[in-house]
This record gives structure tokens, sequence and C-alpha cells, in this order.
């Protein structure tokens, strides 16, 4: 794969070669270092790769164990050579789509943290957050969020943007995700069908979220010692917007990770209803958030079978080897996407890394 140019030491594109932290304030130093203790460990790494592909391979041997002699059995990928090319189209278009919402999420949220730079430097664009988004998407399938640790040192060389803001919108966006994730799926378990009740129960429910999103994050913050932001105490209108975005325009995404679902799914011969998708949509996005392992492979896929076997669709029971084939399916289609749109975000955002920030940069280091 092509990497951007190392004008000066660091690299947005590959965390482990992105600079470390001055050991200036103990807050930045200890949360920057603490996210990049990964890179410095190569055995934890390789060991993440072996557990992930370990997992992928039994999701593989479980989505295919019952279609043995069987042809387009339950769960099996026979019926894959008569699919739709249509339907993975639109699940490429579903995961641009959702790259695109979350650029919009995280600029919304990013622009209120602007005013904590300490010297001038230029605002972080839409089209240049969105670019994040997409590298950072590709660059997750390294182990232990290494997407995410890239986003942050570009953030602090390029817009000056201190670390310790980059983990106060973590904290944003990482608290509300699991409530927009709970609040999906319980309310998807106790109605069992998108019917207007649903809907009107889960938009109250996001609206009070988006209202308490940043009053929580607040007293996170205030809880939390080494993140010294006094001023995050201040910020005013734009950060209650950004946390109104987070709420619904996340809620959106998991609406598109179901449908993707739902059409990985058609692809398989096998439809499936979108209220179980949505639960299924809201555990694995979690869980690829959570783990560890790059991007969460195997665990989503099984994680998914694990729903089917709970009895998570009642009217419309679904097979747990389907359910894998499904994850697998959508998988395979995200991988495409996100090589294609990562290293396209990469090249837009090389001319961007440029000049000389001995905060960030250490020619020495590299893995």
């Amino acid at each position: 794969m092509t990497e951007p140019p190392n004008h000066a030491g660091g690299n947005p594109a590959d965390p482990a070669r992105s600079p470390a932290p001055a050991p200036g304030g103990a807050g930045e130093s200890t949360a920057f270092s603490l996210a990049l203790a990964w890179r410095k460990r190569p055995a934890v790494r390789a060991a993440f790769y072996l557990l992930a592909l370990a997992l992928l391979a039994a999701a593989v041997w479980f989505a295919l164990a019952e279609t043995s002699g069987q042809e387009g059995g339950p769960g099996g990928f026979a019926r894959l050579a008569h699919a739709d090319p249509l339907d993975a189209a639109v699940i490429a278009l579903l995961i641009v789509a959702s790259i695109a919402l979350n650029g919009v999420v995280f600029w919304l949220i990013a622009k209120p943290f602007e005013h904590a730079r300490t010297e001038p430097a230029p605002s972080v664009t839409l089209p240049e957050m969105t670019a994040l988004i997409g590298a950072s998407s590709l660059l997750n399938y390294l182990p232990m969020r290494a997407g995410m640790v890239g986003r942050a040192a570009y953030l602090k060389r390029r817009h000056h943007i201190p670390l310790t803001a980059s983990v106060v919108m973590l904290l944003m966006v990482g608290g509300g995700t699991v409530y927009i994730y709970l609040v999906m799926s319980i309310v998807t378990l106790w109605r069992g069908s998108l019917d207007p009740a649903w809907w009107a129960t889960v938009v109250a429910l996001l609206a009070a979220g988006s209202l308490a999103a940043v009053p929580v994050a607040r007293i996170k913050v205030r809880l939390t010692p080494m993140l010294d932001a006094p001023w995050f105490a201040s910020a005013g209108a734009p950060l209650w917007l950004g946390a109104a975005a987070l709420v619904f325009l996340r809620a959106a995404d998991v609406l598109l990770a179901a449908g993707r679902l739902y059409l990985a799914a058609r692809i398989l011969g096998q439809p499936i209803d979108l209220a179980p998708a949505i639960v299924m949509a809201s555990g694995g996005m979690f869980i690829k958030q959570a783990t560890p392992l790059p991007n969460g492979f195997g665990v989503v896929e099984l994680f998914y079978a694990l729903c089917a076997s709970l009895g998570i669709a009642a009217d419309s029971p679904i097979e747990p080897q389907l359910a894998t084939a499904v994850g697998l399916v959508d998988r395979a289609v995200e991988v495409i996407v996100f090589v294609v749109v990562g290293l396209g975000s990469l090249l837009f955002l090389r001319d961007k890394w440029h000049g000389d920030d001995p905060e960030l940069t250490d020619p020495t280091r590299a893995v």
C-alpha cells in the first residue's frame, strides 16, 4: 500500500510511525502514551492478529457447517453465484454513507475544541475530517484501534487540537454511541418490529440522550485527573449541536448497518427482518469499537450467530449459520470499500501532513 510521505518524521497514515507527545503536560502525555502502547509490543500485535484470524476461520467453518452435501443449505454460500450484484453495490454505498455520516459527526464534535488551541492553526474542514474517518476506518484493521490514534495525532499536528481534546471527544462519542446501541437494541427487542411506537420511543430517548450528553461528558472530564481541560467547561452552543448530531446521526448509522445485514441476507437468498438486523448491527458495531482485535474480526460474525441462537427474531427465526454467513458477506464488502476509500483518503491527506511540530515529531522512532 502506498503511504503518504513522512515529511517531518510523522505520518497520519501509520500510527506505528505517528509521533509521540512531548514530556510536557502530564494529561496529554499519559493519554497518548497509553493509546500508543500497542506499537511497542509486536508480540502482542501478532497475537491479536493470530487470534482474529483463528476466530474468522471458526466463523467461516461454522457458517459452512450445515452445508456439506447440501446446495444452498442454511447459512451456506452456494447462492452467491446467483446473487444480484446490485445488492452488493448498495451495501458498498451504505458503507460509504456511513463514513460520510461519521465525518459530519466528528467534524461537528471537533469544532468546539478548536478554541482550546494554544497557537493559530487552520480549522478542520468537513472534507478533511471525512477523509480522516475514511483513513482511520482502514487503519482500524490494525490492532488496538490504530486509526483512532492516527486521527488524534493528525489533529494535534496539523490543527494544534490538544491530545486531551481528542480524548474528551472520544469520551463523548464513545459514551453517546453506547447509549444509542442500548436504546435501539432494547426498544427493538421490546417492540419486535419498527412500528410507530418503536419510532416514537427511540426518538424520545435519543432526544433525551442528546440533552444529557454534554453534562455527562463534563462530569467525566472532572472525574478524570489526567484530563486537565478547563476550556471544556466553557464550550457553548456548538458543543450542544455536536452532541445532537452525534446522537441522531449515529442512530442513523445503526440503521445503515442494519440495512447492510438485510441486504447481505438477501444475497444469500435468506431474507431477514430489519428488527433483528438492528439488534445484530448494534452489538456488532459495539464489538468493533470495544475489542482490541482488528475491527472485531471474527468476533462480530460469531456474535451474530449468538444472537440468532438466543432467538432475537421470534416471529421469523434465523439460523445461527445464516447469521454468521451474513456477517461474513458484509465483512467482505466492507474490507473492499475500506481499502478503496481508505487509500483515497490517505492520498487526500498526504499533502496536508506537512510542517515541523517537535511535540509530535521523532524521526528516530519507527516500526
